[in-house]
């Protein structure tokens, strides 16, 4: 990053780090910054940083705006007469569906940020406006690790809550395990094991409960609708995610699918996961 009063440099620095910090009902980006100052005279040249203009870029892909991240008080970049250095942090409020666009932006790729920078600057000719662009590549590994840290890898896209902690779960252990590894899957782009994976899932949850999924389905194609309860419509729901996901869990000859898109993979994680913290909760 180089940043600049008018057309004269007056420090050099980088992005040091992206991090994500949870809030209440939000999450707060933070980019840590390090900037080396360049030497002036009677304190100028100088800058005040208001703050960047985030964007965010996939792989191969167009930069996206996200927002204007802002120090939590303006900092000064003041030349002087030897060589500096300061650091500052930036901070960007997102929802939680925006974490969640930002996952799709991603396609289980890695990504890069981008800052450009704004506030008002000074030189020994009069105010000067202030420069400076700076970017950060973001790995894959990296970025699971922030959302995992901040706990936004347990809100689905649809803000669909991962239930449980394998450690806590009180004999539900293997099936939320199962769940997070069919969560891993997606995250990781890997679809097709991400369906089979909640195909296991639910297998898992019909043995807690003691349900037999397929008497549901049956229920349901012999037209018993008018006799239905509320629980056996419950059933059914399971029994056709279930049913779908036969595609992932058999081979192309016995009539199975190797090829599914990020939506299919997000439509039964989605619905596995709720139907999940649903059994959970009743």
């Amino acid at each position: 990053m180089t940043l600049t009063v008018g057309s004269r440099r007056i420090a050099d620095g980088t992005i040091q780090s992206v991090g994500l910090r949870p809030g209440v009902g939000a999450y707060e980006m933070v980019f840590a910054l390090y900037l080396s100052v360049s030497t002036g005279r009677d304190g100028l040249p100088r800058a005040s940083v208001l703050g960047g203009r985030v964007a965010a870029r996939p792989d191969g892909g167009e930069p996206h705006p996200l927002g204007f991240a802002r120090p939590e008080q303006p900092f000064e970049v003041v030349c002087k007469d030897f060589v500096g250095t300061t650091s500052a942090t930036l901070h960007l409020c997102l929802q939680a569906n925006e974490v969640a666009a930002l996952e799709e932006l991603r396609a289980a790729g890695d990504l890069t940020f981008e800052l450009s920078f704004a506030g008002t600057g000074a030189d020994e000719y009069g105010d000067q406006y202030v420069l400076g662009q700076r970017s950060i590549r973001v790995p894959r590994s990296e970025w699971l690790q922030t959302l995992r840290g901040a706990g936004a890898r347990d809100v689905m896209l649809l803000e669909v809550p991962l239930p449980l902690d394998p450690e806590v779960a009180d004999g539900w252990g293997e099936l939320v395990s199962n769940l997070r590894g069919a969560e891993e899957d997606y995250r990781n782009g890997n679809f097709r094991g991400c369906i089979a994976a909640c195909r296991i899932v639910i297998d898992e949850l019909g043995r807690l409960l003691d349900r037999k999924w397929p008497q549901a389905l049956t229920r349901l194609a012999e037209g018993g609708n008018g006799r239905m309860t509320k629980a056996h419509r419950e059933e059914a729901v399971y029994a056709a995610v279930r049913h779908y996901t036969h595609l992932a869990h058999h081979a192309p000859a016995d009539g199975g699918e190797t090829s599914f898109s990020r939506a299919e993979a997000e439509f039964v994680l989605s619905a596995t996961a709720a139907g999940v913290r649903l059994a959970r909760m009743g």
